[in-house]
């Protein structure tokens, strides 16, 4: 449950043994602080020069400024987690929208906040507990549907399922 990171501006610089001082330096870690049961990484969403959100399938981490220069990991959530590299997209405010074990979830712009649930009780039973390993989950942003287009695809081969997610706005 280790993630990598190039040297900055050189994507094909992986050397770990580097000064220690030197800010630029590829750097690795852990998605977890201190003490605590790290998961394995099932999705890395950047975001913006200034954080980025490494996920886990029961889990959301934020990471803020350079990881080799004084950069911090913290637990954003350790019950909401995502479900697979593209179970997740970025939305026009700079929030995120993720899928998790039990529904639709927003992430606010900063990654400052709880994740909080979207989907409710009316989420079809197809979004729950989908198994990851099995399908492959892609969701995108539409902005002229204003919704957030969910495909659940199976690994194997086959028909998958579309979902497009929209809330109902005042108008």
């Amino acid at each position: 449950n280790i993630w990598y990171m190039s040297r900055v501006l050189d994507p094909n610089d992986w050397d770990y043994g580097y000064d220690p001082n030197d800010a630029s330096r590829p750097v690795a870690g852990t998605d977890t602080s201190a003490g605590g049961v790290p998961e394995a990484l099932t999705a890395v969403m950047p975001h913006s020069d200034d954080y980025l959100l490494f996920a886990c399938e029961w889990s959301l981490w934020t990471m803020r400024g350079d990881p080799a220069y004084g950069g911090t990991i913290t637990a954003t959530s350790r019950d909401i987690g995502v479900l697979g590299p593209g179970a997740w997209c970025n939305l026009p405010d700079s929030s995120i929208m993720v899928l998790s074990r039990d529904g639709i979830y927003w992430v606010p712009a900063g990654g400052q906040g709880y994740p909080q649930p979207l989907s409710g009780p009316k989420l079809p039973a197809e979004l729950l507990n989908v198994n990851w390993s099995t399908n492959t989950i892609a969701m995108a942003y539409d902005l002229e549907a204003r919704g957030i287009h969910l495909s659940i695809t199976p690994t194997s081969g086959g028909a998958g399922t579309h979902f497009l997610w929209t809330r109902r706005e005042a108008v």
